[in-house]
């Protein structure tokens, strides 16, 4: 049996649905006894690495076979034994500052793209709704199409991508003094 050990904060809220929408938990680690460490560790891995395949296209939107599919787990794997936690090609935060500057650079972009008229006419049931009309916009300009993870990392480099991070950083911080407070008062 391998023993490893993990420095972690004493606590962790963790959001509940979809942007929090049915509140979140506070979570103590030391709490926990050494099975459900075992297990919480064991379903969080196996919950990773299949949602690394949990798209079975490829950017142009072709059918990928199984070995491709698969081999998408084993590189997700291969990134983490090397401490990467994200891989080229997914949008997914690493952290709770990057999570809430990405939420923000989307809803900024349906903002703009609104304004712009390109999100009229996008077929009912899609569901990536923002990409749909970023390609429609490059395919117009003879522009090749990107991954989401591409946009947010190209517009994380502009001047407004800069300012929605530093006031996500700032969102975050401030509602974890509100979390601290509110766990002062219970």
């Amino acid at each position: 049996m391998t023993t490893i050990t993990i420095d972690l904060p004493e606590t962790i809220s963790i959001p509940l649905g979809r942007e929090s929408a049915y509140g979140a938990l506070t979570v103590q680690w030391d709490r926990f006894p050494m099975n459900a460490l075992q297990y919480i560790a064991g379903y969080g891995l196996k919950q990773v690495l299949n949602d690394a395949m949990a798209t079975k296209t490829d950017k142009d939107g072709k059918a990928l076979d199984g070995a491709a599919i698969g081999q998408k787990a084993v590189d997700k794997l291969n990134a983490l034994y090397e401490g990467n936690l994200r891989m080229r090609g997914e949008a997914v935060a690493a952290d709770a500052y990057e999570a809430e500057a990405i939420r923000e650079a989307k809803r900024h972009t349906i903002a703009v793209f609104s304004k712009a008229g390109l999100m009229k006419n996008i077929p009912n049931g899609t569901e990536a709704r923002m990409m749909y009309a970023l390609h429609r916009a490059l395919k117009a300009k003879s522009k090749p199409r990107m991954t989401e993870a591409e946009y947010l990392a190209n517009f994380c480099t502009t001047k407004v991508g800069k300012a929605i991070r530093a006031r996500a950083i700032k969102t975050v911080d401030e509602r974890r003094a509100l979390a601290a407070d509110i766990d002062g008062l219970i």
